[in-house]
């Protein structure tokens, strides 16, 4: 079994792992806020600054009647 972490604060690993002992269908729901919550601040504008992505935008304009 492949075990993924994800970055969240302790409140939030310890609200998971208490809801985990009654399990629901919202056990995850506040850390997938967060998760979302970090990806729009912090990866989404870091990844469209890069120059990974730029370079990509920049051949895809040039390149637009191939």
């Amino acid at each position: 079994m492949d075990i993924t972490l994800i970055n969240v604060d302790h409140y939030i690993r310890e609200n998971i792992k208490t809801s985990l002992e009654n399990p629901s269908i919202s056990c995850f729901d506040e850390a997938q806020k967060h998760v979302y919550l970090l990806m729009e601040r912090d990866s989404c504008p870091r990844f469209l600054n890069s120059d990974a992505y730029l370079s990509l935008t920049r051949k895809s304009r040039t390149m637009w009647y191939i």
